[in-house]
């Protein structure tokens, strides 16, 4: 059996194709796992003016020199950040705290104090 230099050549180019569709396959499949298996998760933060949910918080935080709900953001861009969290509320008397919420409690409306609490809630898109 006697091969060409060309039927050589052809036959190493034939076999570089199959690895190079091999890894293909490989980064195809890892990357559909992982496209399955951790998506994307999208969702809408809003918050509730003069509003506390009380109950179901297993995180909270000191906000240092934030006194009025102008610093509620903090606590919104933490739940945005923080797959666990539904809700949160931002309490700022005395010292203000955020805290976050791994359910969604009931709401209930804060009388209109100065500075009042504020909440938000998590929702899927």
């Amino acid at each position: 059996m006697n091969r060409s230099r060309s039927d050589v050549v052809s036959a190493s180019k034939k076999k570089r194709r199959r690895r190079r569709m091999g890894k293909r396959l490989i980064c195809l499949a890892v990357s559909l796992m992982v496209f399955i298996f951790f998506p994307a998760h999208a969702f809408t933060l809003r918050d509730e003016g003069q509003t506390d949910r009380p109950g179901c918080d297993f995180r909270s935080f000191v906000i240092p020199g934030a006194n009025t709900s102008d610093f509620s953001s903090v606590c919104r861009d933490a739940r945005g950040l923080d797959p666990a969290c539904l809700a949160w509320n931002f309490d700022p008397r005395g010292a203000p705290r955020c805290f976050l919420k791994d359910c969604v409690p009931s709401p209930t409306v804060t009388p209109r104090i100065s500075p009042a609490i504020t909440s938000g809630v998590k929702f899927p898109d």
